[in-house]
């Protein structure tokens, strides 16, 4: 079975985007063989897919759709919040989530299952992840900072590689580029130039 073939017969499970990246081949190539001219809707899709892939490569493969969303929107891309799900979906895109708040148990209660039975080397990136939080007590109530990192890639020969990393994420991404919710899809340092403006 040819490769185009194989993408006819399974676009509508997968999307001809992801299909031909995986066979690697042309969409074009695809389409002319498809003897059709793509629809205005899938071109579309292929812009956006575009889009949302960089907004989510800009934002170190840490936004979900939500995110990605409201980035588009601030660059005046209309579409709508599901669209952006499915086309993340499609590319196989996801987001770092946060965790659900832990609340403490019954003493009698069983302890989490060890999912990874304490094999803290994986063979490759995006298989196990740690977080930590640590605490900080301030005279208006308790500051909290988490931390995730993933097992496979964040190892530091010097504590010198490890601080220039935290502060790159810190400076370079979180506080100038990463667009908070609360913060009404702004990056704190952009709020902050709001605000003191106001």
């Amino acid at each position: 079975m040819s490769r185009f073939r194989f993408v006819s017969e399974h676009r509508h499970a997968y999307g001809v985007k992801r299909l031909c990246r995986v066979l690697e081949v042309s969409r074009s190539g695809f389409y002319a063989w498809d003897g059709r001219p793509p629809s205005p809707r899938t071109i579309r899709d292929a812009e956006l897919g575009e889009l949302i892939d960089e907004v989510h490569r800009r934002s170190r493969r840490t936004y979900g759709a939500p995110r990605v969303h409201a980035e588009l929107r601030r660059l005046d891309q209309r579409c709508s919040r599901k669209r952006v799900a499915r086309l993340m979906r499609d590319a196989g895109l996801v987001g770092a989530h946060a965790r659900r708040r832990w609340r403490r148990g019954r003493p009698d209660t069983a302890p989490a299952p060890d999912l990874v039975n304490r094999r803290f080397d994986p063979p490759g990136p995006d298989r196990v992840w740690a977080a930590d939080v640590t605490q900080f007590r301030t005279g208006e109530g308790w500051l909290y900072l988490a931390g995730m990192i993933d097992l496979y890639t964040t190892t530091w020969n010097t504590r010198a590689e490890l601080r220039t990393a935290v502060f790159d994420y810190i400076e370079a991404f979180y506080n100038p580029e990463r667009i908070q919710h609360r913060l009404g899809h702004h990056s704190p340092a952009t709020y902050e130039t709001i605000t003191a403006v106001a």
